[in-house]
């Protein structure tokens, strides 16, 4: 153990980079969630257009008009007509064309039941959606004062102006609001586990670089004939590299935390399975720098794999939006079973986590045994 705390030391000394990158990735981490947040929500929270094609001209068309003005602050355009409105709504200029019918509120009073408003949109069904919930919830609660009035005009009429002094009750707003910060909470903490799947390369091609240069010192050769073990050199150089790999994971995990972002996936799975990976990062460029002969290839083939890894793995989008053969040639590679578990999660699919932390295993275990293999040759070659 002494002798691997004298090589951590001799790492941490000739590996200030880590240092560096262990910071520039916790950075990384922390504001392409806030941006990714900052992104969607200017999105989703951009101003609302709708046109009113008003053929009643009745206190219910002039509430309903007032209702999405006033309370739902959406802008409600009445200047021109529905062949007019029809080429702002292609140019996508407004969300929804409504309609309101001619006598819509004296043949509502009349019959004791109103009927609905026309409404046309194209591809905006985000809005539309809502737009209709807002339209059915609005004419719920006139139907009521409609039936309560029973026919009668005047009373009607006062029952809206003692209606439109109180606020309608909107659940719907307030879940679109929690459904819009879950979703703020899902892009930005995928978006950034995914460029933690390049970045933590970063900080093991920092070791690999360490190792090569003990090849080519002539370490690897004073270590066999020492009494200093090849596990306490390995242990040594490695564990420097696993808490700069940890680092990271934990700040980010705090910034999310301290800015009260939604926990969409568990945070004792989201640092487990960043850890998997981080101990993939570190079995892989140790592989690597075992097997090349030069630092010029440990870095080709470590910046190849960690530029690589994440577009076909699914790291910044889901491979099932992909073809059936990149989808299948996805699941060679750690990136996979990293960023899949976690996509499941937010996205509330059943997954067994447990089977996605096997494999990754093994793909720590195949990176470690190579490496073990290349030390065994060497020694097996020498005596």
């Amino acid at each position: 153990m002494k002798n691997s705390l004298l090589f951590m030391k001799s790492s941490i000394k000739r590996n200030f980079a880590a240092l560096l990158l262990i910071l520039v990735t916790a950075f990384v981490l922390c504001s392409v969630t806030n941006l990714s947040s900052k992104n969607f929500t200017a999105f989703s929270t951009k101003t609302v257009k709708v046109a009113v094609i008003d053929n009643d001209r009745s206190r219910v068309s002039e509430a309903f008009i007032t209702y999405f003005l006033d309370e739902l602050n959406i802008e409600v355009r009445m200047d021109g007509d529905f062949d007019f409105f029809s080429n702002e709504l292609i140019d996508r200029k407004i969300s929804a064309i409504i309609e309101i019918p001619k006598n819509y509120e004296s043949e509502g009073i009349k019959n004791g039941s109103l009927g609905t408003f026309e409404v046309t949109s194209l591809n905006d069904y985000e809005n539309a959606i809502f737009i209709n919930l807002y339209i059915d919830s609005y004419l719920q609660a006139m139907e009521g004062l409609i039936k309560t009035a029973k026919g009668d005009t005047v009373l009607f009429h006062q029952l809206l102006d003692s209606f439109q002094t109180q606020k309608i009750e909107m659940n719907i707003e307030s879940a679109y609001v929690r459904d819009d910060r879950k979703e703020q909470a899902t892009m930005g903490v995928l978006t950034a586990a995914g460029f933690y799947c390049m970045f933590v390369f970063f900080i093991g091609l920092s070791m690999a670089f360490v190792i090569m240069d003990d090849r080519l010192s002539g370490v690897f050769e004073r270590i066999k004939v020492s009494p200093t073990k090849v596990w306490q050199y390995v242990l040594g150089t490695t564990v420097y590299t696993i808490v700069a790999g940890l680092l990271p994971i934990l700040i980010f995990v705090l910034y999310l935390k301290m800015n009260n972002v939604i926990e969409v996936i568990p945070y004792s799975i989201l640092i487990s399975f960043m850890m998997l990976f981080n101990l993939i990062s570190v079995a892989f460029c140790f592989m690597v720098a075992m097997l090349s002969k030069t630092k010029a290839s440990i870095l080709t083939i470590i910046v190849a794999f960690c530029s690589l890894g994440p577009i076909l793995g699914g790291a910044y989008f889901p491979v099932s939006d992909s073809s059936i053969i990149i989808e299948r040639l996805s699941r060679i590679v750690p990136h996979y079973w990293y960023v899949q578990v976690l996509r499941d999660i937010t996205e509330e699919i059943p997954v067994n986590a447990g089977l996605n932390a096997m494999i990754l295993i093994l793909f720590i275990l195949l990176f470690t045994l190579i490496s073990g293999g290349k030390f065994a040759r060497k020694e097996t070659g020498r005596g």
